[in-house]
């Protein structure tokens, strides 16, 4: 800065003197020793939530400037936001201006910080005609809105076979968080399973990086084999997290190992044949492996070729029993044949099984056919004549025809003719039904046949026969005395 320096003259002979005397001006430079001011910043609150809270800024120069200082408030991208007017004006010879100040927003975001939030430092620039000195910038914090994120796991599938099928497990964040997040898997034996049904790979962490939401590493869950019926089983997954701002550990999550030993049944017959002049047959069953479960198999017959419900009994006790890991049944289950008194070809009986346990899984067995041997001969027919007696001149008789015993084909008699002594009408059979041992409107007409001879009282004799045939067999023929 410059300065102008002047003089006065006094003096007794001034008035005499004053044409002679002159003062000339002298110019005195000063130089500053004041570096360039500095600004500081500072908030008002510092600290405001990260959802649109608003701080003021202030501004504060080190000293004062013969020269207006301007302070501009900057941005910072994802922090805060400055308004509109980012600029504070401090008069010369100020250190501060009470009446102008900048405001700024916070800018929120998805990421969880923790009760320490996060924090970003305002600064800005300063400019000033005799030059500007350093920016001290203001800190401050931004409280977080974002609640504690939770972890989940993910099972991929959730459901496996049990013939070494494999689960991968994986980790989410429901929201990203500041810090990195590490979780511990562990596998636990849940309903019906054992340790040794399922092994954890042995790298058993997942790590979430921090800012991330989904989890590296690989933690798998492998089912072993086994042929034993069991059932589905569950494997409990778990999981310790640390990390994350304290997050808390994830909800259990539940493996199913499904079943692949569905045990098959089969029935046996103490004998595949039996007579039916009550014979017996005892049913019984085995497992083709073991069951955790008790097995039920219930027995039914039905009647099979030549077969109807009468020709067989099924005992009333009809179950059979295998106890839990047992492969040989209990109980006492039997067929028991009817007999009867028609010549049949030989029956069978269709023996099934319907198997339940608690698990559902145990197969119904294959049928087996049980055979029931006819006991009962060929039937035999006995001719009758009505009249046994005729006379020779064209007397005629009818010949019926009864069967031993019953049959289950239809049996055919056909009368024959003897020469001399009779002849036969033009219909010579007689056909009893299946099932029956005569037939009444089914007859045979035989005519005598005349000669010269003189027989005296007692006449002559002839024998009426026949032939039978039945898709059975046919037993023998007991002919009728015809008198002539």
């Amino acid at each position: 800065r410059t300065a102008t320096v002047t003089a006065t003259v006094a003096n007794d002979r001034a008035a005499a003197d004053s044409a002679m005397m002159t003062v000339t001006a002298a110019t005195l430079t000063t130089t500053d020793d004041d570096g360039a001011p500095g600004v500081t910043l500072a908030l008002d609150p510092a600290s405001v939530s990260e959802n649109a809270g608003v701080s003021t800024v202030t501004a504060t120069l080190s000293r004062p400037s013969s020269e207006p200082s301007t302070v501009t408030v900057t941005a910072v991208s994802g922090a805060y936001t400055v308004g509109t007017d980012a600029t504070i004006t401090i008069a010369a010879g100020s250190t501060t201006a009470a009446s102008d100040t900048v405001l700024i927003t916070a800018v929120d975001d998805s990421i969880h910080q923790g009760t320490a939030g996060r924090s970003a430092t305002v600064t800005g620039t300063l400019a000033n005609g005799q030059g500007a000195g350093a920016v001290t910038g203001a800190a401050l914090t931004l409280t977080d809105d974002e609640t504690l994120p939770t972890v989940a796991l993910v099972l991929t599938p959730a459901s496996i076979s049990e013939l070494s099928e494999i689960s991968t497990v994986t980790a989410t964040l429901s929201g990203p968080s500041t810090e990195a997040v590490t979780v511990t898997v562990a596998a636990a034996a849940g309903m019906r399973a054992m340790s040794v049904d399922f092994a954890l790979s042995t790298a058993a962490t997942l790590t979430i990086a921090a800012g991330a939401t989904t989890s590296a590493g690989v933690v798998t869950v492998t089912a072993n084999e086994d042929t034993t019926a069991t059932g589905s089983k569950q494997v409990t997954v778990s999981g310790t997290a640390a990390g994350g701002n304290s997050v808390a550990n994830p909800a259990d999550r539940t493996l199913t190992i499904t079943d692949s030993d569905a045990p098959q049944t089969t029935l046996a017959l103490s004998s595949g044949s039996i007579a039916e002049n009550g014979g017996v047959a005892t049913v019984t069953a085995t497992l083709d492996r073991q069951s955790s479960a008790p097995v039920t198999v219930t027995v039914a017959a039905a009647a099979g070729a030549n077969a109807v419900a009468g020709d067989f009994t099924l005992s009333t006790a009809a179950t059979l029993t295998f106890a839990a890991n047992a492969t040989v049944s209990a109980g006492l289950v039997t067929v028991t044949a009817v007999n009867d008194t028609t010549d049949a070809p030989d029956k069978s009986v269709t023996v099934s099984g319907t198997a339940s346990d608690s698990l559902g899984l145990t197969n119904d067995p294959p049928d087996v056919t049980l055979a029931i041997t006819d006991d009962d001969a060929a039937p035999g027919v006995t001719l009758a004549l009505n009249p046994a007696s005729v006379a020779e001149p064209s007397g005629v008789s009818t010949v019926t025809a009864t069967l031993s015993h019953p049959s289950s084909e239809p049996s055919t008699v056909t009368v024959t003719a003897v020469a001399g002594a009779y002849t036969v009408g033009t219909d010579a059979t007689i056909v009893i039904a299946a099932g029956a041992t005569t037939v009444a409107s089914d007859t045979v007409l035989v005519t005598a046949v005349d000669d010269d001879l003189h027989h005296g009282n007692a006449g002559r004799g002839a024998t009426v026969t026949a032939a039978l045939t039945n898709g059975q067999g046919a037993g023998s023929v007991t002919g009728a005395s015809l008198t002539i």
